[in-house]
C-alpha cells in the first residue's frame, strides 16, 4: 500500500492600486504657496480595507492648509482616496519631495505603496524694488533724479538677467542717464542702483510709474515683478526776478540840484544880510 500526496499551492494576487503625487505653484518664489495633491486609487476588481495614505513636508516647509493623512476603512474598485495640502518655505533653492505612502490590507495581509519620486521644486528669490525721486518738489525746468534700487531677498539663489524697465512719461524729459538697465547676476542679499534724471515743464503734481522688472534664476525664469505704491513729483513755477529800481531821469535830477543851490544861496544871502544889519547897529549905538 502506498500513499501518495501533492503539494497544492495557493496564489493570492495582489490587489491592483497606484499611489501618484504632484505639486503646483502659482509662483515658484519664496514663501509663495505649494499646492500638493496625492491620489491613492484603486484600478483592480476587488476591494481593499484599511486604507491610510500619508505625506511629509521636506526640511524647512511649514504646512499652511489641509492634512498631511487621510484614511477609510473600505476603498473599492474605481474608487479613490485623495489628500490636497498646501505648504510652503521661506528660502529659496531646489527641493525634492518625499516620496508619499499607502497602507492597506486584503484577504487578512498587510500591503504597502509609494509614490515616485516628484521632479524637484524650484524656488526662485523674491527681488525688493525701491523707486524714488530726489528732490520730489522742483522748478519748472529744473532736473531731479529717479533712483531704482534692486535687491535679491535670497538666501541660495542668485538673481540672472535682471532686466529694470522704467518708462519717461510724455510730460517729462529725460535730461541724463537711461531708465532701462540689466543686471547679468545679483548674488544673494546684494542690492544694484540704477539713476537718471528728468525734467518737468508743466506747473503741478505729477505720477510716475513704478518699472518693471524680469529676472530668472537657476532652475527657473520668467519671473516678473512690479513693485506698488505711487511716487510723485511737485513742480512750481520760476519766481519771476526782482525788479531792479528805475533811474532817475538826469533833467529831473538836474531840476533838483538847481533848488537846493538856489536854496543855499538863499539862506547864504539871509545870513549875511542878518550880520550886516546887526554889525551896522552895534555901530550906531557907539
Amino acid at each position: 500500500f502506498q500513499e501518495l500526496s501533492e503539494e497544492a499551492k495557493l496564489t493570492i494576487p495582489i490587489p491592483n492600486v497606484t499611489i501618484e503625487k504632484t505639486f503646483k505653484v502659482q509662483k515658484p518664489l519664496a514663501g509663495e504657496p505649494v499646492e500638493v495633491s496625492v491620489r491613492f486609487a484603486n484600478i483592480g476588481d476587488s476591494p481593499v480595507f484599511n486604507v491610510m495614505v500619508s505625506d511629509n513636508l521636506p526640511e524647512g516647509f511649514e504646512l499652511k492648509a489641509g492634512n498631511l493623512t487621510a484614511e477609510v476603512p473600505v476603498l473599492n474598485p474605481g474608487e479613490e482616496l485623495i489628500i490636497n495640502y498646501t505648504a510652503s518655505t521661506a528660502s529659496d533653492g531646489s527641493f525634492e519631495l518625499p516620496k508619499a505612502e499607502a497602507e492597506y490590507s486584503y484577504l487578512g495581509l498587510n500591503f504597502k505603496a509609494e509614490s515616485s519620486l516628484t521632479k524637484k521644486l524650484a524656488l526662485g528669490p523674491k527681488l525688493f524694488v525701491s523707486k524714488t525721486v530726489e528732490p520730489a518738489n522742483v522748478k519748472s525746468g529744473e532736473a531731479f533724479t529717479v533712483k531704482i534700487t534692486i535687491k535679491n531677498l535670497g538666501k541660495k539663489l542668485e538673481a540672472l538677467n535682471v532686466k529694470i524697465s522704467d518708462t519717461v512719461p510724455l510730460y517729462a524729459e529725460l535730461i541724463e542717464g537711461s531708465p532701462q538697465a540689466q543686471i547679468l547676476s545679483l548674488p544673494p542679499g546684494q542690492a544694484k542702483t540704477i539713476t537718471y534724471k528728468l525734467a518737468i515743464k508743466d506747473v503741478g503734481t505729477f505720477p510716475l510709474l513704478q518699472p518693471t522688472v524680469t529676472y530668472s534664476f537657476p532652475g527657473g525664469d520668467g519671473m516678473t515683478h512690479r513693485p506698488t505704491g505711487e511716487i510723485t513729483v511737485t513742480v512750481a513755477e520760476v519766481a519771476p526776478p526782482p525788479l531792479a529800481p528805475s533811474p532817475i531821469p538826469t533833467s529831473f535830477l538836474l531840476y533838483i540840484i538847481g533848488i537846493v543851490v538856489v536854496v543855499v544861496l538863499v539862506v547864504l544871502l539871509f545870513v549875511r544880510r542878518k550880520r550886516r544889519i546887526k554889525v551896522e547897529e552895534e555901530e550906531f549905538l557907539s
